[in-house]
């Protein structure tokens, strides 16, 4: 066995005696599961050591840990103080798949099945376009997955949406061969970085576990939603006289799902035949959608939120009622012990976080004056496209997340609110109840409007 030792800030690491770590086995002859466990043991070792004193950990053959230094590890991924970066460089220090197997070799292990070449294909085509393409696969196609998911971790969010839509489209059963081999695409593509990438998945799900099982922390891991997740939230809407139209008619719709920090906006349009009502139907429709998709699977990333407004934007454009819409999603999260605000946006809706009174646009314009240029559903000009804008963006105690149409902000001249005034009224006020009052008072745009304010 070799013992590993390395100087950090000028103090000896210890190698002496480990306890249940320095236990490899020297036997000559293991069976093939005895051999798969002292393997993953000694992943495990490196994997700590590496997120404990740094990657070089990873290039001996065998790590002897001090004793404590597991918990010391799941101690320090509990309290969020290894988080995302620090896995994703330890993953990333391992060599390249294609490094270590070459592309042949890595391709040879995919190309004679199917499924495995389906995945690929559709990844690196940025969509399910690339379903029916599996078969134009290369050795190339390998490069560019790997420039565009260089760790497993980069691909998760993907991973998940091409198997949710596996799930909708198939039966059970072809839906678990499926699930196995996204299984065997990963293992393939990504060697040890995958293999790495499950002893960091281990960790993290012991660190939970160590976890009181009734404390807040715990259910959150869940995917519930904690207390002191978001402290408040308001919504405000002041709908558009329309002659001939209720009162209360809107274009505008809204969505709010405390329970599990989602909230969203969706700003019909007339789409292509312009119909009566048509916008409505649109705007309805993605609430409908997105609450559905909220209640069905996981969109705890912005991944899979870009996902459920392309599945918004095909529900809209089958249903030949509708117009067309724009969309803006918020969902509060916690990781790590820290609060993220992921989103997805298409059309020109707006998000805006507001920290110390200053008003922070997230989303971008997907339009010009008040013509947009992207939308959910379809377009009478051109077709629309998948959602380009998702993201995620880290939140303080006393931010306010503000979402709304365009109502609100105005597209051009004099009925534009400047980010000076939502910062002066959304930072200004005294709850997320005045805040979203007096943006749909103070809009000047007579348009349906609607503001969702959301304090954290």
């Amino acid at each position: 066995m070799v013992k590993f030792g390395k100087e950090f800030d000028g103090q000896e690491r210890r190698t002496g005696d480990a306890g249940e770590w320095d236990n490899l086995g020297e036997t000559e002859f293991v069976d093939q599961g005895e051999a798969l466990r002292l393997d993953a043991e000694r992943q495990q070792r490196k994997t700590i050591a590496g997120l404990l004193y740094g990657t070089d950990y990873l290039k001996p053959h065998d790590v002897v840990l001090n004793e404590g230094d597991k918990e010391r590890c799941l101690d320090m991924m509990r309290s969020g103080q290894i988080g995302d970066e620090q896995e994703e460089g330890l993953v990333l220090a391992l060599k390249d798949p294609i490094a270590a197997k070459g592309v042949d070799g890595v391709f040879g292990a995919l190309s004679g099945d199917k499924q495995l070449r389906r995945i690929l294909a559709t990844s690196v085509e940025n969509g399910l376009e690339g379903w029916d393409k599996w078969g134009q696969a290369t050795e190339q196609t390998i490069y560019s997955f790997i420039n565009k998911y260089p760790t497993p971790m980069a691909f998760e969010a993907e991973g998940e949406m091409i198997l949710a839509a596996v799930k909708r489209a198939n039966s059970e059963a072809k839906y678990q061969e499926y699930v196995q081999s996204m299984e065997d695409f990963k293992k393939n593509i990504y060697g040890k970085r995958y293999e790495y990438w499950e002893q960091l998945k281990t960790l993290r799900g012991e660190a939970e576990a160590k976890q009181d099982p009734g404390s807040m922390e715990a259910v959150v891991s869940r995917g519930e939603r904690r207390e002191g997740l978001l402290q408040d939230y308001s919504v405000a809407e002041r709908p558009k006289f329309r002659e001939g139209f209720p009162d209360g008619y809107t274009e505008d719709a809204h969505l709010e799902m405390p329970e599990k920090g989602l909230f969203a906006v969706f700003d019909g349009a007339g789409g292509v035949n312009n119909a009566r009502g048509g916008a409505r139907v649109a705007s309805q429709t993605g609430v409908e959608s997105l609450r559905w998709f909220a209640d069905s699977y996981n969109l705890e990333n912005e991944g899979n939120l870009a996902w459920a407004m392309n599945e918004i934007s095909k529900n809209i454009e089958q249903n030949p009622e509708a117009g067309m819409s724009t969309g803006v999603i918020g969902k509060i999260v916690e990781e790590n012990g820290a609060k993220k605000l992921k989103w997805a946006s298409v059309g020109d809706s707006r998000i805006y976080v507001v920290r110390d009174k200053v008003a922070y646009m997230i989303t971008a314009d997907e339009g010009f004056g008040n013509k947009i240029t992207n939308a959910l559903g379809r377009m009478p000009n051109w077709p629309a496209e998948r959602a380009k804008q998702f993201g995620s963006v880290d939140l303080r105690d006393g931010d306010r997340i503000m979402l709304c149409s365009d109502g609100i902000t105005g597209d051009v001249g004099p009925e534009l609110m400047s980010d000076k005034e939502v910062s002066a009224i959304v930072g200004l006020a005294w709850s997320a109840e005045q805040a979203a009052k007096e943006l749909a008072e103070q809009a000047r745009k007579n348009d349906d409007r609607v503001a969702v304010v959301v304090e954290v």
